[in-house]
C-alpha cells in the first residue's frame, strides 16, 4: 500500500502544476491578430474616431483622452486629436469645403460688380450732366456727395479719364475745367488761405477723383505732380476771364 501511495503523488504533483500555469494561447493569438491588423484597417479605425470626435463636437481634450485609452489597448493611432483629424477622408472633405466656399465668394464678387456698374451708371450719370459746377456751392454740395457715395466716384473717374491723354498737365487741367467752372476756381488754390481766404481744392473730394482719373492714362503719374499741375491751372484762373467772371451765365 505504501508503494502504492508513493506512486500516486507524482501524478498529484504534475496535475498541480499544471493548472498553476494557465494555457496563454489565446492572449498570445489576440496579439498576432493586433499585429496583423492591415493598414487599411487602421485607416478606417482612424477615420472612425475622427468622424466620433467631429459629429459630436468632442473637445481637444477629450479626443486625446479617447485616443489615450485605444493606444493602451493596442491600437496603432496618434495621441494628438489634432493629428487625427488630418486624415486623408477630412483634409480631402476640407479642401472640397474650402473650394466650394471660393467658387461661392467669386460668383458673389461678380455680383457685386455688375450691380455696382450699373450703380455707377445710374448714381454717377446725374452729377455728370451737372459739370462743370458754377457755384461753390454745388461744388461743396457735390463733394459731400463723392465722399459718401463711392458709385458717383467711380463714375466720375470713369468719365473724366477719357479728357486729355496728352500728357499729364494737360489731363490735369481738363479734367479740372470738366469739374469746375471757371468762377468757381476763382475761390480755390491748393492748399487754402491766402489774402483772399480761399478754399483748398486738395482737401475736397475732387482732388481725388481729378488724380485717379489722371492716372488711368498715366500710371506713373506722382501725387506731387498732379498737385502742382492743378495748383498752377487754378492760379491762372482769374487771368482767364480778365479777372471779371463772377455771373453764374458768364462764358469763360
Amino acid at each position: 500500500m505504501a508503494s502504492n501511495y508513493l506512486k500516486e503523488e507524482p501524478d498529484n504533483q504534475e496535475d498541480y502544476s499544471y493548472s498553476e500555469y494557465p494555457d496563454t494561447s489565446d492572449e498570445e493569438t489576440e496579439l498576432v491578430d493586433l499585429e496583423s491588423q492591415t493598414g487599411d484597417e487602421l485607416s478606417s479605425l482612424r477615420e472612425d474616431v475622427a468622424a466620433w470626435a467631429v459629429e459630436t463636437k468632442q473637445t481637444h481634450s477629450s479626443v486625446n483622452k479617447m485616443l489615450a485609452i485605444l493606444r493602451k489597448h493596442g491600437h496603432n493611432l496618434p495621441k494628438d486629436g489634432r493629428t487625427l483629424l488630418q486624415t486623408p477622408c477630412f483634409v480631402d472633405s476640407k479642401k472640397k469645403f474650402q473650394r466650394a466656399v471660393v467658387e461661392i465668394l467669386l460668383e458673389i464678387r461678380d455680383e457685386v460688380k455688375s450691380l455696382n456698374q450699373q450703380g455707377d451708371i445710374e448714381d454717377g450719370g446725374e452729377q455728370i450732366r451737372q459739370l462743370p459746377l458754377r457755384t461753390l456751392e454745388e461744388a461743396q454740395r457735390m463733394s459731400l456727395e463723392i465722399d459718401r457715395h463711392p458709385n458717383i466716384k467711380r463714375s466720375l473717374i470713369k468719365q473724366l479719364s477719357h479728357l486729355g491723354r496728352k500728357d499729364i498737365k494737360t489731363c490735369t487741367r481738363k479734367i479740372l475745367d470738366r469739374i469746375l467752372h471757371n468762377d468757381v476756381q476763382r475761390k480755390y488754390n491748393l492748399l487754402g488761405g491766402g489774402r483772399q481766404g480761399k478754399k483748398s481744392l486738395k482737401k475736397t473730394a475732387f482732388f481725388t477723383v481729378i488724380l485717379e482719373s489722371v492716372r488711368i492714362n498715366f500710371p506713373t503719374a506722382t501725387e506731387e505732380l498732379v498737385a502742382a499741375s492743378i495748383g498752377d491751372h487754378l492760379k491762372q484762373a482769374p487771368a482767364r476771364c480778365g479777372g471779371r467772371c463772377t455771373t453764374r451765365t458768364s462764358p469763360c
